[in-house]
């Protein structure tokens, strides 16, 4: 059976089209489309910007390792933190001897910015670079297999 832990929430957006111009040709375009559902179009890009990053499938909530509550991890490998307050995090990175590659995200203007590798072993804090109300952070192990580090 399911728990809320391994229950993700599916995303689904029906742009609306104009009746009439549906009706008339197979393709709209972007100028026709209702300009009130910019802003929902432009999140759930930024949210697939993300998840294109990552291991996704691997990695399901764990929010007890990060400070903010907010987590998913493959634990030792690759973590995705959200800073509702897009200040400070700190997150558990266990036992685990090995160096993360550090990406920021900020949600709102789809930047991202690399700043310097930490080292596993405990507890890590970090500040988003950030002046935005939200940040994610983005930490993977550099020397694993299966990742890599634009």
């Amino acid at each position: 059976m399911a728990t809320p832990s391994s229950v993700g929430i599916v995303s689904i957006f029906l742009d609306l089209y104009p009746e009439q111009e549906t009706k008339q040709k197979d393709r709209i375009t972007r100028s026709e489309l209702d300009p009130q559902w910019e802003p929902i179009r432009q999140a759930m890009g930024r949210a697939r910007l993300v998840a294109d990053r990552i291991d996704l499938a691997a990695m399901p909530p764990r929010n007890e390792l990060a400070s903010t509550g907010y987590c998913l991890a493959s634990p030792g490998i690759e973590y995705l933190v959200y800073l509702p307050d897009g200040k400070r995090a700190t997150v558990d990175l266990g036992g685990v001897r090995r160096t993360f590659a550090v990406e920021w995200f900020n949600p709102e203007t789809s930047e991202t910015q690399f700043t310097k590798p930490v080292q596993g072993m405990g507890k890590v804090s970090f500040v988003s670079p950030f002046q935005s109300p939200e940040a994610l952070l983005h930490l993977k192990r550099e020397d694993h297999p299966k990742t890599s580090t634009p």
